[in-house]
Formats: C-alpha cells, sequence, structure tokens
C-alpha cells in the first residue's frame, strides 16, 4: 500500500463532493483506487463474461429463498474481493426520482425473481428505488413468516395456498373443542382459564330466585333526576336543579333547597 499520505488526502478529496450515479462514478473511482493502493486495475472482459477471475461487471446467479437470479458483481476478484459499489454522501435526488412508483419497483422486483436480466430504464429504476434492498428486506419477511409457521422456505404459491387452507381447517376444528390458541394470552386470558368445548351444558351455582318488583317511574323532570341520581353527591346533582331552576321546571327555597 502507498504511504504517501499526500497522495490519499488527495484521493479523498477528489472524490468527497462525487454526486453523480454509481455506473458514472464506480469503475473510475475503483481504478483509482487500484493505483493508490499499488496493485493492478481489473483486467477486460473476455467475450461472455465468466472466466475473468477480476473484472468489473462479473456475471453471477444470486440464489435468494431457493431462487436463482442473475445479476453481476460491480468489481470482483476471485479469492480476494467482491465490491458493490453505493453512492455515499449528501446524495442529490436522481432525475426523474419523483416519477418513480411503487408499482414500477414491484414489476422489477418480479422481474428479479424470474431471473429476468436488468438493464436499460430498469437498471435505472433499480438503482433510484433502491429495488435491491427491497427485495432482500422482502426475502428477509418471507423467510421469518416461513420460519414461525414451521414450513420450508422455498415452498411455491401454490403449496403455501393449499397448506394454508389445510392449516385453516385444524384451526377451526380445534376451537368448537375448546382449544383456543390466544394471540395474547396476558391480556386475553390472564387466568389461563381452559375454554370448555361447544355444545357442552355448563353447570352453574344458582341461588333462589327473588323476586323483585320495579318502582314505577317518575313523571316529572325533576322526580325522574333525583330518582336518577339516588343515592348521589350533591356535587353532581346540583348543577342539574340549577339548569332546572333556570327553565323553571324546579325552584329554589329560601334555605337553599330544590322543589319541584
Amino acid at each position: 500500500m502507498s504511504n504517501d499520505f499526500t497522495s490519499v488526502d488527495a484521493f479523498i478529496e477528489r472524490w468527497k463532493p462525487s454526486r453523480g450515479s454509481e455506473m458514472a462514478n464506480f469503475q473510475s473511482f475503483a481504478a483509482e483506487l487500484t493505483d493508490l493502493l499499488g496493485v493492478e486495475r481489473p483486467k477486460p472482459a473476455d467475450s461472455d463474461g465468466t472466466a475473468n477471475d477480476y473484472r468489473f461487471e462479473r456475471p453471477v446467479t444470486f440464489t435468494h429463498t431457493g431462487r436463482g437470479n442473475r445479476g453481476r458483481i460491480d468489481l470482483y476478484r476471485r479469492g480476494c474481493i467482491v465490491m458493490e459499489a453505493k453512492q455515499g454522501g449528501d446524495r442529490q435526488t436522481p432525475r426523474n426520482a419523483d416519477r418513480l412508483t411503487l408499482t414500477q419497483m414491484c414489476n422489477l422486483l418480479e422481474k428479479l425473481r424470474t431471473g429476468e436480466t436488468i438493464e436499460g430504464k430498469d437498471q435505472e429504476i433499480y438503482e433510484q428505488g433502491l429495488v435491491g434492498i427491497l427485495r432482500d428486506i422482502h426475502d428477509r419477511i418471507d423467510a421469518a413468516v416461513a420460519e414461525a409457521y414451521g414450513w420450508p422456505v422455498d415452498l411455491s404459491d401454490e403449496e403455501i395456498l393449499f397448506r394454508l387452507v389445510d392449516l385453516n381447517k385444524e384451526r377451526a376444528a380445534e376451537e368448537p373443542a375448546g382449544h383456543i390458541r390466544w394471540l395474547r394470552p396476558d391480556y386475553q386470558n390472564p387466568q389461563g382459564r381452559k375454554s370448555e368445548a361447544k355444545g357442552k351444558q355448563v353447570e352453574l351455582a344458582v341461588g333462589t330466585a327473588e323476586t323483585v318488583t320495579k318502582a314505577p317511574w317518575p313523571k316529572t323532570l325533576p322526580e325522574q333526576i333525583a330518582r336518577r341520581f339516588q343515592p348521589a353527591r350533591t356535587a353532581s346533582v346540583a348543577p342539574l336543579l340549577d339548569s332546572l331552576a333556570a327553565i323553571g321546571q324546579a325552584q329554589v327555597t329560601d334555605d337553599g333547597r330544590y322543589a319541584a
């Protein structure tokens, strides 16, 4: 490695203000970096791009959750480095980034999953939408969900659908038998009580029935309020009685009491 720190500082100052796209800058950056480190530059690519052991844009097949997809490594050297460039710093908003839509990103994500080669406008969408990161997040979620269900991670959509239908039937048969799978047992069933199977008569301890005679409901508004708040604190009833007095439905006596 070069010990010329002046050259290192000059290299940093040269590339610090970089605001261009990764495709526009990376190969020049990497070539100058190899010069600074005192190592040879990447070699020219061969005709099909598969034999070089040290090159830019090395074709490769990525495997995510059991699915193979074609892509490229920004800089590859066999047994040494795999470098993927990402534009850093306070990046400027890419041209036409405001026109990027979620539909475009999802469509491109599907192309990646089916192994289509990404180029042209799709490559621009890939970079602007950070679709590679989006795909990695989706793959991680898929893997986590599969693990939670105890299923293989590489099931097809059809296989997942059949398994979900079977699981739904299984759960539907459990609940009538009293097997409830609480989502939040500490909140929904804090006592840990077991559910009774549906259709089974539950015996209750019932005492002697008492006959209760209801008193007739008062006809006048003041009497209804008095019944409603009996017994009640004065502070709760007084504002209502003041309102009744204000509209002529009650009277205030000399000793501060209310009369209908």
